[in-house]
């Protein structure tokens, strides 16, 4: 971005949504792999977690309620 600034002062700069939410969600899928690693709990949940509330199965709500 400084570079861009620098050499052309008038450009203006877009970000592509695409590749922002590709970065967020390789993002949150690494932090997800490393809890999953230290937490039995929460193997074979990543794609819940992704999904929207509203359309998640009673088993996967089950799923993501807190152990007692």
């Amino acid at each position: 971005m400084a570079g861009v600034k620098s050499t052309m002062p008038q450009a203006q700069l877009v970000f592509d949504r695409f590749y922002v939410m590709k970065i967020i969600n390789e993002a949150v899928d690494k932090v997800h792999r490393n809890d999953a690693r230290q937490n039995e709990t929460l193997k074979k949940t990543r794609y819940i977690w992704l999904k929207n509330p509203q359309n998640l199965t009673a088993k996967q709500c089950k799923k993501l309620e807190p152990e007692k």
